[in-house]
């Protein structure tokens, strides 16, 4: 009898034995079910993440791209205005006929044709006068708050790019 004790002791030790592996096994199918849960979450977020920055990007340079293509109206609005002050400059120092009009850009001279009038005794002197200078103080506002933002805007894509 006591022989059928030992193997009943020794079976009920094999089986706690075989169940603690079993628990053992249990919980590490449980953590590799986890951590393969925890892989996929983790894969899923990344391509959200790229697919959040590629339209974020996206979204940046075609700010940029709308930034730039202000600045060169600006540019281009700029040139029409220096042409306009070095026009008027040549009519207030008293257009000679003698000497051309030294304005770079004559295509754009509103105030282009052989017309021997001089702006100095001209009544349309104080008008035009008044027009260049509001016209010259918006170029500046403009350029001025361009650049701030073209700034800001490449600073931004050098601070996500970096």
């Amino acid at each position: 009898m006591s022989s059928n004790w030992v193997t009943i002791i020794a079976i009920a030790i094999e089986i706690n034995v075989l169940q603690a592996i079993n628990n053992v096994l249990k919980e590490r199918h449980e953590i590799e079910s986890n951590y393969k849960n925890l892989a996929l979450k983790f894969k899923e977020m990344q391509e959200e993440e790229a697919l959040r920055r590629a339209k974020f990007d996206e979204a940046r340079k075609k700010q940029l791209a709308e930034l730039q293509a202000k600045g060169e109206a600006l540019c281009r609005e700029k040139a029409k205005l220096q042409h306009q002050i070095e026009h008027v400059t040549w009519h207030l120092e008293g257009c000679r006929r003698r000497r051309p009009c030294l304005a770079r850009l004559p295509e754009n001279c509103p105030l282009k044709g052989d017309q021997p009038s001089c702006l100095p005794h001209s009544p349309e002197k104080l008008k035009i006068m008044a027009n260049m200078k509001s016209t010259a103080d918006h170029l500046v506002r403009g350029i001025m708050d361009l650049r701030k933002k073209i700034h800001i805007v490449q600073d931004k894509l050098e601070h996500e790019v970096a």
